[in-house]
């Protein structure tokens, strides 16, 4: 299931999504060497102080620092047992912002990523457009999609699940974890997934369920706790479409007939302790 990205892009990716609900992407060496640069800023930027961290979150723009405890997976008693530091390019027009970008290592290395990322979901969603037959229009998705980074310390907990199961209510996430602890699930069923040290995971929210009929069911996931491990980083490019107009579906049937995808996009941002999209957007006017 790995396809190198360097070699007719990602032709595979769509076929492997389909056939198994997620697929590895080989990163080329450049935005691997990058990955590894924001993985290095992270160690350095969540050692510090809460004060000096507290000091570059926006939690109404979901930018920023996030404390451990904010976010949870399935109940808000269980939270996620990780910091985060997220990047929306939309955000870099906020003169405060623009200027942290600058002067943040962690939040310029971030920055950066953006354009490799874009490129490369772009090529997902071709490839995955041509294996399913279908004629849909190429996404917008850069105005919804956001850059991740989450910091574990899971010698620190004796929780056995930093993460609990859950799916990604994103139309796509790529993902990158610095060390073992991700298992996958499917009929409830999990298993232990090792993404190599070159490799990029791809798989699919329930948004890109709604979008192919059902055809492509939501990767269900979590983060076990390897207690022997002092640190652990995971960076995330969550992939959603814009939210400017309605959402057509590449396949229509009676499992998405009459659902908006625009407003389900909008309201899975608030079922893990965040606020939606909606509600981040119109921060930057108030």
């Amino acid at each position: 299931m790995s396809t190198d990205c360097s070699s007719q892009l990602v032709d595979r990716v769509g076929r492997d999504l389909l056939e198994d609900g997620f697929a590895t992407v080989t990163a080329p060496s450049l935005l691997l060497e990058q990955i590894l640069g924001v993985f290095g800023e992270g160690r350095q930027f969540f050692a510090r102080p809460e004060a000096h961290k507290s000091r570059l979150a926006w939690p109404t723009l979901l930018e920023g620092h996030r404390s451990l405890g904010i976010e949870y997976s399935q109940r808000p008693d269980r939270p996620d047992l990780n910091e985060s530091f997220s990047v929306w390019p939309r955000n870099q027009r906020h003169p405060e912002i623009a200027r942290a970008s600058a002067e943040e290592g962690l939040h310029r290395q971030m920055n950066a990523l953006t354009a490799p990322y874009v490129e490369l979901v772009d090529a997902i969603f071709r490839a995955l457009i041509r294996e399913m037959h279908t004629h849909a229009p190429p996404i917008s998705f850069l105005d919804a999609s956001y850059l991740q980074v989450n910091y574990y310390r899971p010698e620190t907990h004796n929780r056995d699940f930093l993460q609990d199961a859950h799916e990604d209510g994103h139309l796509l996430t790529v993902l990158k974890p610095s060390a073992p602890g991700l298992e996958v699930g499917s009929r409830g069923a999990f298993q232990p997934l090792d993404v190599g040290e070159d490799e990029l995971l791809v798989f699919p929210g329930s948004i890109l369920t709604l979008m192919t009929g059902g055809r492509i069911q939501p990767l269900q996931h979590r983060v076990r706790n390897h207690r022997r491990l002092t640190e652990r980083l995971s960076l995330m490019f969550f992939v959603n479409p814009t939210l400017e107009t309605e959402i057509e579906p590449w396949v229509v049937n009676e499992m998405n007939r009459g659902i908006s995808i625009r407003e389900r996009v909008n309201a899975n941002s608030g079922l893990f302790g965040l606020p939606t999209i909606s509600e981040v957007f119109s921060h930057e006017t108030s």
